[in-house]
């Protein structure tokens, strides 16, 4: 895609990326290795906190309502969990789409997820290509992690992204 991708981990109620492969487009989204944002804004966030175990996802979500009482906890909850994925949001920045999906390990915990970063005149009204090529790259990490995801199970409904194409 010629996109920046990253990968992020969670630390606490707040994420940081740990891997860039930044485009050498003129226009391009990017962040800096190692430099910390919430967990709340944005889609690697939202994939961060959607796929850990329940309770620890209670538990963000605690601490966030905490942190940040204006966040619709209701909205966020809902966000991911129906998709599997999270993309096209602009919410960090306007002009920036993300597309983000998960990383397990071999027993199926949440280690990180994977993002595609696109300034959002790039990214097409259908960018279901671009969904296909991140969860195809989750799920490529996952393996090599030997890790056995839900998400990758055959019989979830977004298999249909990884296997089409």
């Amino acid at each position: 895609t010629n996109e920046t991708v990253h990968i992020f981990v969670r630390d606490g109620i707040s994420r940081v990326c740990i891997e860039q492969v930044t485009s050498h487009q003129t226009i391009r989204m990017s962040c800096e290795i190692g430099v910390r944002d919430v967990l709340w804004i944005g889609n690697t966030g939202r994939v961060l906190m959607a796929f850990c175990e329940k309770q620890k996802r209670e538990e963000l979500f605690r601490r966030i309502h905490e942190a940040a009482p204006e966040v619709d906890m209701k909205l966020l909850r809902e966000k991911v969990m129906e998709k599997g994925f999270a993309g096209r949001d602009g919410e960090w920045d306007r002009h920036c789409a993300c597309i983000a999906a998960p990383i397990f390990d071999q027993n199926g915990m949440l280690q990180g997820c994977l993002g595609i970063s696109v300034p959002d005149f790039r990214l097409p009204e259908d960018d279901s290509d671009y969904v296909r090529l991140i969860l195809e790259g989750a799920k490529e990490i996952s393996l090599h992690m030997d890790g056995i995801s839900r998400l990758f199970n055959p019989a979830h409904k977004l298999y249909s992204y990884i296997s089409s194409g």
